[in-house]
């Protein structure tokens, strides 16, 4: 949304095609398109960019912000683990792939929201901190491979922030839910606007983004 309020034309994808549509609802101006895709499936993210390609003419920017959270120790993790990790670390994979030629066409930017989990472990956590530190090594393997074309790589690191996903961490973890001690999602959207919008003359490639209260 905040992109859109800043004059961006923005397309939304998604697995669940009722979450697209009540977003797409919150845009001041109607979405460039909404699609709904499976990013494990790598038929379906093919499939999906040569439907974008026919619906939209370009390409200047994609963000990656889909995330499964799935705490567990290593010993009892369940045996459907293969599909989260190929959603959450191989998903952007896929779709990065399938549309950079658009993305080199604009000399765009790609920005991968990430989590500060990405560069530590923790009990329970092996399965969430694996699929994030994958996702910061395709970022730094992109911006090495396509720099030379013109397109900038972020990956922003976030702390905790109140969305839905944090709310269902409070419960794993068995305490509860403080949004207000929390990052709001609207400071990282800033954050990101503000990143896109620099003149190509700079690049950020890493965002560290945390709580912070003003001392009193």
């Amino acid at each position: 949304m905040a992109l859109a309020e800043n004059g961006v034309r923005v397309s939304l994808l998604g697995r669940d095609p009722h979450k697209l549509a009540a977003t797409s609802n919150l845009l001041d101006t109607p979405a460039a398109g909404s699609f709904s895709v499976d990013l494990a499936s790598a038929s379906q993210v093919r499939r999906f960019a040569r439907q974008f390609s026919a619906a939209c003419s370009g390409l200047d920017g994609l963000v990656h912000a889909a995330g499964v959270f799935h705490r567990d120790l290593i010993g009892n993790l369940p045996p459907d683990v293969a599909p989260r990790l190929a959603a959450d670390a191989c998903g952007p994979l896929l779709l990065t792939s399938a549309l950079l030629p658009q993305l080199r066409r604009a000399q765009g930017d790609v920005i991968f929201v990430n989590s500060s989990i990405a560069l530590r472990g923790g009990a329970g956590l092996a399965e969430y901190s694996m699929s994030k530190a994958a996702i910061h090594a395709l970022a730094e393997s992109l911006r090495a491979e396509e720099n030379a074309c013109g397109l900038r790589v972020t990956s922003v690191y976030v702390g905790r922030t109140a969305t839905p996903m944090q709310e269902q961490v409070a419960r794993a973890e068995g305490h509860a839910y403080h949004p207000e001690c929390l990052l709001p999602p609207e400071d990282v959207a800033a954050a990101i606007v503000s990143t896109v919008m620099l003149p190509h003359s700079a690049e950020v490639t890493d965002l560290h983004i945390r709580p912070w209260t003003r001392p009193t």
